[in-house]
């Protein structure tokens, strides 16, 4: 007789509602701000404080339902998403457990992500901080560069608050 392990259940998440709200988040920041025609918005994850429990970043969660430390996503004002990780020496799966690896193409469609980067050069170990080195943020230090060239509005949250505001024009 076979009996049901609860444990062999596998349930996929489903990423349709953080799909939504950044698709509403997207259409409240054209309503706010009807003059820009390009722009982009940028959500930063929490970092791995190394000795204690991992707490995503509200807001970041929010739109993403992603657990993934120290990653930023970007929308621009089509709703095309970029989510932009870091580039670990040694894999973070071997210290850490994430309830969903955004790793492969399955699970960057099933997340509802666009297009999924590396934030820049590799970081030593498996954790990134927010005074890393500044290679570690190069390819989107380059890619910020372009967008702010070619004339698009940088948008993000205010901290402390649900206030989208530009912080460059």
């Amino acid at each position: 007789m076979n009996k049901f392990n609860f444990c062999d259940i596998s349930i996929a998440p489903d990423f349709s509602l953080y799909e939504l709200r950044r698709n509403r988040l997207v259409q409240a920041v054209k309503e706010l701000y009807p003059d820009t025609k390009r722009g982009l918005i940028i959500l930063a994850a929490a970092y791995d404080t190394g000795g204690t429990l991992f707490q995503q970043d509200g807001t970041f969660y929010y739109f993403t339902g992603l657990e993934e430390a120290g990653a930023l996503l970007t929308i621009d004002l089509t709703g095309t998403t970029t989510l932009w990780v870091p580039r670990y020496t040694v894999s973070r799966s071997d210290w850490m457990h994430s309830s969903f690896n955004i790793t492969s193409a399955d699970k960057q469609e099933q997340a509802r992500i666009d297009y999924v980067k590396k934030l820049g050069k590799p970081v030593k170990g498996y954790e990134l901080f927010s005074l890393s080195p500044l290679d570690a943020y190069s390819n989107f230090a380059l890619f910020l560069n372009e967008s702010i060239k070619n004339g698009e509005t940088i948008f993000s949250f205010e901290p402390g608050c649900n206030l989208i505001k530009p912080i460059h024009e």
